[in-house]
């Protein structure tokens, strides 16, 4: 599970928005538009890394602690600061692989 998230949050960086959309769950992608799910990222900042560093699993469901680096581009900053933060994902086991969870 700690490698599916990393390819995502790779694919986020290098702004593949079509691969990480790729690690939703396939209900949420049978009901969500690769345009919607898109359209849900600002341009505020842009993503410099980021980094899996913790996991806690149950059977069928874990949530990755994720350390995300980024440069603000908004005014005020200049685009020389560099922040970050950590974002808790939900990841699900479905038919056997793991996929990123998103609220419908």
């Amino acid at each position: 599970m700690r490698a599916r998230a990393t390819e995502r949050w790779q694919a986020l960086v290098a702004y593949q928005m079509d691969k990480a959309y790729a690690f939703t769950t396939p209900a949420y992608r049978a009901v969500t538009s690769f345009e919607r799910d898109r359209a849900r990222y600002g341009s505020a900042a842009q993503w410099l890394g980021a980094e899996v560093i913790r996991v806690n699993c149950e059977p069928e469901k874990c949530t990755a602690r994720v350390r995300i680096d980024v440069k603000p581009i908004v005014p005020g900053f200049g685009g020389k600061t560099t922040l970050s933060t950590h974002a808790d994902e939900i990841w699900l086991l479905v038919d056997g692989q793991w996929w990123l969870h998103r609220e419908l």
